[in-house]
């Protein structure tokens, strides 16, 4: 699967002071350098101005009150960042943490909040007439559950102004993106009055909710974002009071109890040009749940995945009786109507054994997606089917080429998050890969201009880097493979690198073993590219390895084993090829044992247990002995191999000057003796 890894870098310019926090600190004496810093983040933000740049190291920071940071302006934001590398938590403890009301351009990098308050009304951070303020890298964690109000959220962005929209005072283009919000009791994001608001890539693990458009949002986009495990609901979308051209599309959510709760509350005002495309959800109890009034025109619904392997068989219950469409949330009777809603070529699938309903919509129960279709007049193209995900096990919802969703999209796309199967986007935060996403978690530094700045990437198993593009900054990498580093110069802008991952190609090696010997190898024989491979070959007793077959690098070889290695850029053969030993190689070997016998008779196998000397041998045997190996006589066989020598008996074998001939017998625990000729030539017999 290819992958986006996304590492942002801020340069401080030049004109603007860099101040830094640490437990080290000193609120009195220092003077907030690198060498003498403040203790406090309350200090730090009485000295800051429009464009400087705070630097926090490790530790947890609890300020006594809710803090209040100063605003930057235009082109000179304010940059707040955890040291490069190290771990920075902001805790509010019994209080909210951050108010920025009236705040506007600040930037946040690589830190944790959290807070413990109880409040009525409580928030991590509040936002009201906030504009351009971004959170990037962060974490957001473990809030409590509300205190007597639904408002109570990690990130609450109330109302300014009058409700009715012509004099709205908004919240403008803030930005979170690759951020982590995790076991959160409290909704982590809860939005009134935003406008141009842009949650990208961000992940959302076990909070209450995930995002809600409570009231009034234009212009907001909603992508790539990854949700699990909310337990009320992932988005939350009442468009009090009115809304329009907000987009949510490309975000996966999984095993959250309701993807999309929806309907309008204190409608007086129109809701309208809303998309919700191209998501995909898997095995959440309802799909889209809520309810239609008179105020939606112009909402969509399409190339959606709306997918549950798990049977609930929900019986009753009027918000969740159905797990596709469920619009009768506070028993309405207003039915959607072609005139203000369009599903069309969303892909459905509920398992057959799960007996709860299907599409229930104000009062009527469609029982399947024909009856639905033909009721509706819309959601044309749409599919009952499995949508055959690339690997689900690995979460790779993908869907495969063979899959009835692949290209079947409105625009020609694939139905579902990923609008293609090389789509490079990322879908939720790196901070948190429960999806195939890079490892390594990503964090910001504020580093001086015209330095060197380095990234790497962290491949997971079986990728490789594609490519690397520059996204903001200068700077050519012309990189690929598996060399995963590379560097940027600092230009004094924010310096962006998109490393686009790919599957490595798969190799085999077939590895086979001539006569006389084995090959083994310690890493299975189908491998990426570019995998070493050592094959140890073998030889058996009297046998001898000649050589390898193949495109094998040699190693070394002792002992009867020969050791080579292989690096795989195709599908590839190795063969090890063996030889019979010589009787010398078998003696240096060690193939064989030997006993000399000086003199004597040989009349059972027992006697090789005696070396006797003598000028000959006779035999005095019987047909128990049995003769492993020829027996041979100057040039000529006496006995064959595998034969009783019986027929022996009494006869005499003289040895000649030259060559020393050898006598080769059957005999299991004979006593070895290294051979040496003697004036007198002894016979040798070579006990196997």
């Amino acid at each position: 699967m290819k992958k986006i890894l996304l590492i942002i870098l801020l340069c401080s310019l030049a004109s603007a002071s860099t101040k830094y926090v640490a437990k080290t600190g000193n609120d009195n004496t220092g003077d907030g350098s690198s060498g003498n810093p403040y203790l406090t983040i309350e200090k730090l933000f009485t000295v800051m101005s429009a464009g400087d740049s705070a630097v926090i190291r490790s530790g947890t920071y609890t300020p006594a009150t809710t803090l209040v940071p100063p605003s930057g302006s235009e082109g000179s934001y304010i940059k707040i960042a955890a040291y490069s590398g190290e771990t920075v938590i902001l805790n509010g403890g019994s209080n909210s943490l951050m108010n920025l009301t009236n705040k506007i351009y600040i930037k946040f990098y690589g830190l944790s909040f959290t807070t413990a308050s109880t409040g009525v009304g409580a928030y991590m951070f509040e936002f009201e007439n906030t504009k351009h303020v971004e959170f990037y890298n962060n974490a957001f964690y473990s809030m409590p559950a509300p205190n007597g109000t639904e408002n109570t959220a990690v990130i609450r962005c109330m109302a300014s102004g009058d409700s009715d929209p012509t004099g709205l005072i908004n919240s403008d283009s803030c930005i979170f993106k690759n951020n982590y919000f995790h076991d959160n009791l409290s909704p982590a994001m809860r939005m009134y009055d935003t406008k141009g608001w842009i949650i990208d890539g961000n992940t959302f693990v076990n909070c209450s909710q995930a995002i809600g458009l409570k009231e009034q949002p234009f212009y907001d986009v909603i992508r790539r974002n990854l949700i699990i495990g909310s337990t009320a609901t992932a988005f939350y979308l009442p468009f009090q009071e009115g809304g329009n051209h907000d987009s949510i599309y490309e975000n996966i959510i999984i095993n959250s109890a309701v993807a999309f709760l929806w309907g309008g509350l204190g409608s007086s005002y129109m809701r309208s040009a809303i998309a919700i495309h191209n998501n995909t959800i898997y095995n959440c109890d309802n799909a889209l749940a809520g309810f239609n009034d008179a105020y939606f025109t112009n909402i969509s619904f399409y190339n959606n995945i709306f997918y549950s392997d798990s049977a609930l068989n929900i019986s009753s219950g009027q918000d969740l009786p159905a797990r596709i469409v469920t619009m009768n949330k506070y028993d309405s009777t207003n039915p959607l109507t072609i005139s203000n809603y369009s599903f069309a070529k969303n892909c459905y699938w509920q398992p057959a054994a799960d007996n709860s309903k299907k599409f229930l919509d104000a009062t009527t129960t469609y029982t399947d997606l024909a009856a639905w279709q033909s009721a509706k007049s819309f959601d044309a193209g749409s599919l009952w089917r499995v949508p055959v995900f690339k690997d689900k096990a690995k979460r790779d919802y993908r869907v495969q080429d063979s899959s009835a969703c692949k290209l079947a999209g409105a625009g020609s796309v694939d139905i579902g998050a990923y609008l293609n199967n090389t789509s490079n986007s990322i879908i939720g935060s790196t901070l948190y890969p429960y999806l195939l996403n890079p490892i390594d978690t990503l964090r910001d530094t504020l580093t001086a201009c015209g330095d060197t700045v380095w990234y790497k990437a962290s491949l997971d198993s079986h990728y490789k880097i594609d490519s690397i593009h520059i996204i903001s900054g200068t700077g050519n990498v012309g990189k690929s493979g598996l060399d995963t580093a590379w560097s940027l110069p600092a230009t004094g802008q924010t310096l962006i690198s998109q490393a686009y991952f790919g599957l490595l190609p798969q190799y085999t090696v077939t590895a086979s073993a001539g006569t006389g010997g084995t090959i083994t190898s310690t890493t299975p024989l189908t491998q990426d590219s570019a995998t070493v491979f050592h094959f140890t070959a073998s030889a058996n007793s009297g046998y001898q390895f000649v050589n390898w077959t193949g495109s094998v690098t040699f190693l070394n070889s002792s002992n009867g084993t020969a050791v080579c290695s292989l690096t795989t850029t195709s599908n590839q053969t190795v063969t090890a090829n063996f030889r019979t030993q010589t009787l010398a190689e078998q003696l240096a070997s060690g193939s064989v044992d030997t006993i000399r016998i000086d003199t004597g008779t040989i009349s059972t196998a027992t006697t090789l247990n005696k070396p006797v000397r003598c000028n000959y041998i006779r035999f005095t045997t019987t047909d128990s002995m049995t003769v492993s190996k020829p027996i041979w006589c100057r040039d000529s066989v006496v006995k064959a191999a595998n034969s009783k020598v019986g027929a022996l008996a009494g006869s005499v074998i003289y040895p000649y000057p030259w060559p020393p001939y050898k006598l080769i017998v059957k005999q299991g625990a004979a006593k070895r003796f290294i051979p040496v000729r003697r004036p007198n030539y002894p016979v040798w017999i070579i006990a196997k």
